[in-house]
């Protein structure tokens, strides 16, 4: 199964908003970035690999985390849970 069967929400986000950073001037934390899926427009973070696959696996631990600013579902839905557990 695909990453983008498997993960449709996930990897809509992922293809829109990853990022190929080789051709900046300065290549710092790797060579691709994507936003964190928990950023805010007053707090932007970005999630950094060297390789796209690494990206994408970095990218999909954090898009499931229990986040009330995720752009999951998902992550939201578990934050909201876990709150008034």
């Amino acid at each position: 199964m695909s990453n983008s069967e498997k993960h449709p929400d996930a990897w809509e986000f992922f293809i829109e908003n990853a990022r190929n950073m080789e051709k900046e001037e300065e290549v710092i934390y790797g060579k691709y970035r994507i936003p964190h899926p928990c950023s805010t427009l007053g707090d932007i973070r970005f999630i950094y690999a060297n390789d796209s696959g690494e990206l994408w696996s970095k990218f999909i631990e954090e898009w499931y985390k229990p986040d009330l600013n995720s752009q999951s579902a998902y992550g939201k839905i578990q934050a909201i849970v876990e709150k008034f557990k």
